[in-house]
């Protein structure tokens, strides 16, 4: 595993990006402004969007989740599929079996979280999130990610 943190935020920051264009790519095609990784090579051809940049979002990181713009929404959409798409539910299954996981004190929450985070290789935050989810669609009779 590499031991180099920012490794896992870039890798995480690349299938973000690409989750963009998997979901937004209308959205963004209307932006005329928008800053894009590649340019297209006639200016006026929208048809394909190229992948886009990222965008700031007026989340701060600390307590729940307010969502006040479509930009908000959309930056939580790609965030919940590039977390889908590095950690998807049959792993995470396989990974968790040995746990009890209605029962956890917080101390194995980070230990877990922890392994996730090597596993996957992605930050202890997106780890930490998508460990969240998981248990609690787990606990709640599942979802389809």
């Amino acid at each position: 595993m590499t031991e180099d943190r920012s490794e896992y935020l870039r890798r995480f920051t690349l299938i973000h990006e690409c989750a963009h264009s998997i979901l937004h790519r209308p959205y963004f095609s209307r932006c005329d402004n928008q800053l894009t990784l590649f340019e297209l090579e006639d200016a006026n051809d929208r048809s394909h969007a190229p992948l886009t940049a990222a965008m700031t979002s007026s989340y701060n990181g600390k307590g729940p989740r307010n969502f006040q713009s479509d930009h908000d929404w959309i930056e939580w959409q790609a965030n919940s599929l590039a977390s889908c798409l590095l950690m998807n539910k049959s792993s995470l299954s396989n990974l968790l079996e040995d746990y009890d996981l209605e029962d956890c004190s917080s101390l194995q929450k980070a230990v877990i979280v922890n392994q996730i985070s090597d596993t996957y290789e992605v930050s202890y935050d997106a780890a930490r999130v998508r460990f969240e989810r998981f248990t609690r669609d787990y606990l709640n009779e599942g979802s389809l990610f």
